[in-house]
Protein backbone atom coordinates (compact mmCIF):
# COMPACT_ATOMS: atom_id res chain seq x y z
CA UNK A 1 0.00 0.00 0.00
CA UNK A 2 1.53 3.48 -1.15
CA UNK A 3 1.68 6.11 2.00
CA UNK A 4 0.15 8.34 -0.05
CA UNK A 5 -3.18 5.61 0.12
CA UNK A 6 -3.05 4.39 3.73
CA UNK A 7 -5.44 1.68 4.31
CA UNK A 8 -8.23 1.14 7.45
CA UNK A 9 -8.36 -2.65 8.05
CA UNK A 10 -10.67 -4.73 10.18
CA UNK A 11 -10.47 -8.32 11.05
CA UNK A 12 -13.84 -9.62 12.06
CA UNK A 13 -15.09 -13.29 13.20
CA UNK A 14 -18.05 -15.31 12.37
CA UNK A 15 -20.14 -18.50 12.74
CA UNK A 16 -20.48 -18.66 9.13
CA UNK A 17 -18.64 -18.06 6.25
CA UNK A 18 -20.68 -14.95 4.72
CA UNK A 19 -19.88 -11.21 5.31
CA UNK A 20 -23.18 -10.94 7.53
CA UNK A 21 -22.33 -13.55 9.60
CA UNK A 22 -19.22 -11.74 10.61
CA UNK A 23 -20.25 -9.73 13.40
CA UNK A 24 -17.45 -10.03 15.67
CA UNK A 25 -14.62 -7.52 15.44
CA UNK A 26 -11.49 -8.81 16.91
CA UNK A 27 -8.88 -6.57 15.46
CA UNK A 28 -8.77 -2.72 14.18
CA UNK A 29 -5.66 -1.08 12.63
CA UNK A 30 -5.58 2.20 10.75
CA UNK A 31 -3.64 4.27 8.22
CA UNK A 32 -1.71 1.04 6.97
CA UNK A 33 1.00 2.10 4.64
CA UNK A 34 2.50 -0.17 1.76
CA UNK A 35 4.99 -2.59 3.83
CA UNK A 36 7.03 -5.28 2.54
CA UNK A 37 5.18 -7.00 5.93
CA UNK A 38 3.29 -5.92 8.82
CA UNK A 39 2.54 -7.96 11.93
CA UNK A 40 -0.01 -7.74 14.17
CA UNK A 41 -1.36 -9.54 16.66
CA UNK A 42 -4.71 -9.79 18.77
CA UNK A 43 -6.40 -11.70 21.51
CA UNK A 44 -9.98 -12.70 21.92
CA UNK A 45 -12.49 -15.28 23.28
CA UNK A 46 -15.02 -17.75 21.80
CA UNK A 47 -17.67 -18.13 24.57
CA UNK A 48 -19.19 -21.35 22.84
CA UNK A 49 -17.50 -24.25 21.14
CA UNK A 50 -17.80 -24.78 17.65
CA UNK A 51 -16.83 -23.62 13.84
CA UNK A 52 -15.75 -20.24 12.97
CA UNK A 53 -14.68 -18.24 9.95
CA UNK A 54 -11.97 -14.95 10.15
CA UNK A 55 -12.42 -12.57 7.46
CA UNK A 56 -11.56 -8.99 6.99
CA UNK A 57 -13.23 -5.67 6.00
CA UNK A 58 -11.71 -2.73 4.23
CA UNK A 59 -12.49 0.69 5.03
CA UNK A 60 -10.96 2.29 1.77
CA UNK A 61 -12.67 1.77 -1.74
CA UNK A 62 -11.82 -2.02 -2.28
CA UNK A 63 -10.31 -1.20 -5.90
CA UNK A 64 -7.51 1.17 -4.03
CA UNK A 65 -7.42 -1.43 -2.02
CA UNK A 66 -6.39 -4.06 -4.95
CA UNK A 67 -4.67 -1.36 -7.49
CA UNK A 68 -1.85 -0.91 -4.89
CA UNK A 69 -1.36 -4.65 -4.18
CA UNK A 70 -3.12 -5.06 -1.31
CA UNK A 71 -3.49 -8.78 0.21
CA UNK A 72 -4.03 -10.13 3.70
CA UNK A 73 -2.04 -13.84 4.32
CA UNK A 74 -0.66 -15.81 7.00
CA UNK A 75 -3.34 -15.90 9.63
CA UNK A 76 -1.90 -18.18 12.37
CA UNK A 77 -4.27 -18.62 15.54
CA UNK A 78 -2.73 -19.70 18.89
CA UNK A 79 -5.21 -21.49 21.42
CA UNK A 80 -4.39 -20.34 24.70
CA UNK A 81 -6.58 -21.34 27.11
CA UNK A 82 -7.72 -19.33 30.23
CA UNK A 83 -5.94 -20.24 33.86
CA UNK A 84 -8.50 -18.22 35.25
CA UNK A 85 -10.40 -20.31 38.52
CA UNK A 86 -11.69 -17.67 40.62
CA UNK A 87 -14.99 -17.62 42.33
CA UNK A 88 -16.73 -14.07 42.19
CA UNK A 89 -19.98 -14.39 44.07
CA UNK A 90 -21.38 -16.58 46.33
CA UNK A 91 -25.02 -15.94 47.58
CA UNK A 92 -27.42 -17.97 49.62
CA UNK A 93 -30.89 -17.28 50.20
CA UNK A 94 -30.76 -17.12 54.62
CA UNK A 95 -28.11 -14.95 54.57
CA UNK A 96 -27.62 -11.62 56.53
CA UNK A 97 -24.83 -9.74 54.30
CA UNK A 98 -22.84 -10.07 51.71
CA UNK A 99 -20.47 -12.78 51.35
CA UNK A 100 -16.91 -11.83 52.15
CA UNK A 101 -14.63 -13.56 49.47
CA UNK A 102 -10.81 -12.99 49.87
CA UNK A 103 -9.09 -13.40 46.44
CA UNK A 104 -5.31 -13.62 48.05
CA UNK A 105 -6.39 -16.77 50.55
CA UNK A 106 -9.06 -18.27 48.61
CA UNK A 107 -11.54 -18.34 51.49
CA UNK A 108 -15.41 -17.01 51.60
CA UNK A 109 -16.77 -16.24 54.57
CA UNK A 110 -20.92 -16.01 55.05
CA UNK A 111 -23.56 -15.21 58.19
CA UNK A 112 -26.85 -16.88 57.75
CA UNK A 113 -30.17 -16.23 59.61
CA UNK A 114 -30.12 -17.85 63.44
CA UNK A 115 -31.83 -21.03 63.18
CA UNK A 116 -31.23 -22.00 59.52
CA UNK A 117 -30.04 -25.12 59.21
CA UNK A 118 -26.83 -25.35 57.26
CA UNK A 119 -26.79 -28.68 56.75
CA UNK A 120 -28.95 -28.69 54.14
CA UNK A 121 -27.79 -25.18 52.13
CA UNK A 122 -27.84 -24.60 48.19
CA UNK A 123 -25.48 -21.43 47.53
CA UNK A 124 -25.74 -19.81 44.18
CA UNK A 125 -22.46 -19.07 42.88
CA UNK A 126 -20.55 -17.48 40.18
CA UNK A 127 -17.06 -18.57 38.53
CA UNK A 128 -14.11 -17.44 36.28
CA UNK A 129 -15.76 -17.78 32.38
CA UNK A 130 -14.41 -21.60 30.73
CA UNK A 131 -13.98 -23.04 33.69
CA UNK A 132 -15.64 -25.50 36.19
CA UNK A 133 -16.81 -26.30 39.70
CA UNK A 134 -16.93 -29.21 41.36
CA UNK A 135 -19.92 -28.14 43.17
CA UNK A 136 -22.39 -26.45 40.53
CA UNK A 137 -24.41 -23.30 41.62
CA UNK A 138 -27.09 -24.40 43.45
CA UNK A 139 -26.29 -28.05 44.88
CA UNK A 140 -26.96 -28.39 48.42
CA UNK A 141 -24.49 -29.25 50.82
CA UNK A 142 -23.34 -29.35 54.55
CA UNK A 143 -22.19 -26.57 55.95
CA UNK A 144 -21.90 -27.61 59.48
CA UNK A 145 -18.22 -27.48 59.19
CA UNK A 146 -16.25 -25.63 56.22
CA UNK A 147 -16.66 -26.86 52.74
CA UNK A 148 -14.04 -27.16 50.00
CA UNK A 149 -15.10 -26.05 46.50
CA UNK A 150 -12.63 -26.68 43.54
CA UNK A 151 -12.90 -24.61 40.73
CA UNK A 152 -10.92 -25.89 37.59
CA UNK A 153 -9.59 -23.59 34.91
CA UNK A 154 -9.99 -24.00 31.30
CA UNK A 155 -6.11 -24.94 31.13
CA UNK A 156 -6.94 -27.50 33.68
CA UNK A 157 -5.03 -25.57 36.50
CA UNK A 158 -7.15 -26.40 40.15
CA UNK A 159 -7.91 -24.24 42.62
CA UNK A 160 -9.82 -24.50 46.29
CA UNK A 161 -11.77 -22.52 47.69
CA UNK A 162 -12.85 -22.96 51.58
CA UNK A 163 -16.50 -21.64 52.82
CA UNK A 164 -17.59 -21.38 55.84
CA UNK A 165 -20.87 -20.37 57.31
CA UNK A 166 -21.21 -18.93 60.51
CA UNK A 167 -24.82 -18.31 62.11
CA UNK A 168 -26.07 -15.00 63.47
CA UNK A 169 -25.99 -14.69 66.93
CA UNK A 170 -29.49 -12.41 67.00
CA UNK A 171 -30.86 -9.38 67.93
CA UNK A 172 -30.48 -8.67 72.03
CA UNK A 173 -32.92 -6.53 72.56
CA UNK A 174 -31.83 -5.56 76.22
CA UNK A 175 -28.91 -7.13 77.16
CA UNK A 176 -28.32 -6.50 80.48
CA UNK A 177 -32.68 -8.10 81.06
CA UNK A 178 -31.18 -11.57 81.66
CA UNK A 179 -27.64 -12.95 82.77
CA UNK A 180 -26.50 -16.31 81.56
CA UNK A 181 -23.31 -17.35 83.27
CA UNK A 182 -20.56 -19.65 82.62
CA UNK A 183 -20.33 -19.09 79.18
CA UNK A 184 -18.58 -21.38 77.85
CA UNK A 185 -19.19 -23.73 80.10
CA UNK A 186 -18.87 -27.66 79.97
CA UNK A 187 -22.93 -28.13 79.71
CA UNK A 188 -24.21 -26.20 83.03
CA UNK A 189 -26.00 -22.83 82.58
CA UNK A 190 -27.22 -20.53 85.21
CA UNK A 191 -30.09 -18.23 83.30
CA UNK A 192 -31.18 -15.17 85.71
CA UNK A 193 -33.51 -12.04 85.21
CA UNK A 194 -31.33 -8.85 86.15
CA UNK A 195 -32.41 -8.06 89.69
CA UNK A 196 -33.40 -4.56 88.61
CA UNK A 197 -35.57 -5.10 86.00
CA UNK A 198 -39.50 -6.22 87.38
CA UNK A 199 -40.55 -10.17 87.13
CA UNK A 200 -41.00 -11.77 84.51
CA UNK A 201 -44.16 -14.25 83.93
CA UNK A 202 -45.20 -16.22 81.10
CA UNK A 203 -41.31 -16.79 80.59
CA UNK A 204 -40.37 -19.81 77.63
CA UNK A 205 -36.64 -20.72 77.12
CA UNK A 206 -36.26 -22.71 73.92
CA UNK A 207 -32.33 -23.93 73.17
CA UNK A 208 -31.42 -25.15 69.52
CA UNK A 209 -28.39 -26.46 68.23
CA UNK A 210 -26.34 -24.89 65.03
CA UNK A 211 -28.20 -26.83 63.03
CA UNK A 212 -32.05 -25.49 63.72
CA UNK A 213 -33.05 -28.48 66.04
CA UNK A 214 -34.78 -27.98 69.63
CA UNK A 215 -32.65 -29.67 71.90
CA UNK A 216 -34.62 -27.91 75.08
CA UNK A 217 -37.53 -25.92 76.10
CA UNK A 218 -39.19 -25.21 79.24
CA UNK A 219 -41.83 -22.95 80.41
CA UNK A 220 -41.71 -20.77 83.60
CA UNK A 221 -43.99 -18.29 86.15
CA UNK A 222 -42.52 -15.12 87.55
CA UNK A 223 -39.66 -16.46 86.35
CA UNK A 224 -36.61 -15.44 88.24
CA UNK A 225 -33.92 -17.79 87.37
CA UNK A 226 -33.14 -21.51 86.38
CA UNK A 227 -30.11 -23.62 86.04
CA UNK A 228 -30.44 -25.60 82.53
CA UNK A 229 -28.14 -29.05 82.05
CA UNK A 230 -27.19 -29.40 78.70
CA UNK A 231 -23.92 -31.85 79.70
CA UNK A 232 -25.36 -34.38 77.27
CA UNK A 233 -24.51 -32.87 74.57
CA UNK A 234 -21.60 -32.07 71.83
CA UNK A 235 -19.35 -29.42 72.23
CA UNK A 236 -19.91 -26.27 70.16
CA UNK A 237 -22.35 -23.67 69.28
CA UNK A 238 -25.80 -23.23 70.55
CA UNK A 239 -28.75 -20.85 70.94
CA UNK A 240 -31.17 -19.58 73.90
CA UNK A 241 -34.28 -17.80 72.52
CA UNK A 242 -35.89 -16.33 75.59
CA UNK A 243 -39.77 -14.85 75.15
CA UNK A 244 -40.75 -13.48 78.26
CA UNK A 245 -43.47 -10.19 78.20
CA UNK A 246 -43.93 -10.99 74.90
CA UNK A 247 -39.96 -9.70 73.96
CA UNK A 248 -37.99 -12.04 72.63
CA UNK A 249 -34.36 -12.56 73.55
CA UNK A 250 -31.58 -14.29 71.52
CA UNK A 251 -27.89 -15.19 73.06
CA UNK A 252 -25.36 -17.45 72.01
CA UNK A 253 -23.46 -20.22 74.32
CA UNK A 254 -20.92 -22.30 74.17
CA UNK A 255 -20.52 -26.13 75.22
CA UNK A 256 -16.63 -26.76 75.54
Amino acid sequence: MSSESPQDIEILIGSENIPDAMTSSILQLTGVENTDYLETNSDFIVETDGYYFLGWHNTSPLTDFLNIGGRIDDINLTFNPSSENEIFTFVMDEQTGDATINAGNHTIEIEVEQGTNVTALSPSITISDLSTIDHESGTELDFSSPVIYTVTAENGSEQEWTVTVDIETGIIENENQFMIYPNPSSGIFNIQLNSKIQGSTNTQIIITDITGKQIYTSKFQNFKNSKIDLSDQTSGVYFICIVSNDKIFNYKIIIE
